[in-house]
């Protein structure tokens, strides 16, 4: 099994989530084990209830989720504290910023993991 994980977006300005709980069904039918940080859906008016509803998990402990998780998504890319947990081997799919030092020195270089930036940079 594919652990999933989604991350709450901790910019004030990012109302997006990167999953919303309609799209759960899709990613267990094809055996993801789908975990989404607390309260990551709120600001896009998706409540915990709606994502349990389609049997994705809440993850009470989000440091505990992300050493878990094989693919971690989010909208905006995440804080280095959080970049830190991320075990080798994860891949992490948003709007990344993959030419800043410190994101590819340590998450890609170092770690040996994987990236999908969802647009365009130079």
């Amino acid at each position: 099994m594919i652990n999933l994980l989604v991350l709450k977006e901790t910019l004030e300005s990012e109302k997006r989530v990167a999953l919303v709980p309609d799209e759960i069904k899709k990613y267990s039918d094809i055996g993801f084990k789908v975990t989404i940080e607390k309260d990551a859906g709120i600001k896009s008016d998706f409540l915990n209830e709606d994502y349990k509803k389609q049997n994705a998990n809440i993850s009470q402990n989000i440091k505990e989720s992300i050493k878990e998780s094989d693919i971690i998504i989010k909208v905006q890319k995440p804080e280095p504290s959080i970049i830190k947990e991320i075990k080798a081997g994860t891949i992490l799919i948003g709007l990344l910023s993959p030419k800043k030092k410190f994101f590819r020195k340590y998450f890609v270089q170092q770690k040996k993991n994987f990236c999908f930036c969802t647009r365009k940079y130079s």
